[in-house]
């Protein structure tokens, strides 16, 4: 569940710049500021809608953003990037196959050790 941001909000990165981390600060003025860990003053800060607007290739001048919720196309991804595939549909698929049958036991002995150790 989600806060509205009314306080700044200090996190501080696993990345690293030489030695240094990096400070991420979400302002209650709606900016990011980023800045290395003990460098005293501000650092770089841009508002969240501006980067948001980058990040999604939104131009601000648009008149149709202001008509109404903003929509999102997000393209499908192509076929062979998306390679997670259910271990329980890889089973089903053994068990119907035309492997020797060898083979195809020491398959299912496989996929179903995977299986039981999530449980």
């Amino acid at each position: 569940m989600a806060t509205k941001l009314l306080k700044n909000i200090l996190r501080e990165s696993t990345e690293t710049i030489g030695d240094k981390e990096i400070h991420i600060i979400l302002t209650e003025g709606q900016e990011i500021e980023l800045k290395l860990k003990g460098k005293r003053g501000s650092g770089r800060t841009i508002y969240i809608k501006d980067l948001y607007n980058q990040l999604y290739n939104i131009d601000p001048k648009d008149s149709n953003l202001n008509d109404g919720p903003v929509k999102i196309i997000v393209s499908k991804p192509k076929r062979g990037d998306n390679k997670m595939i259910s271990l329980h549909d890889l089973r089903s698929h053994n068990a119907i196959s035309v492997l020797e049958l060898g083979i195809k036991a020491k398959l299912d002995q496989i996929i179903k050790s995977v299986l039981d150790s999530y449980k």
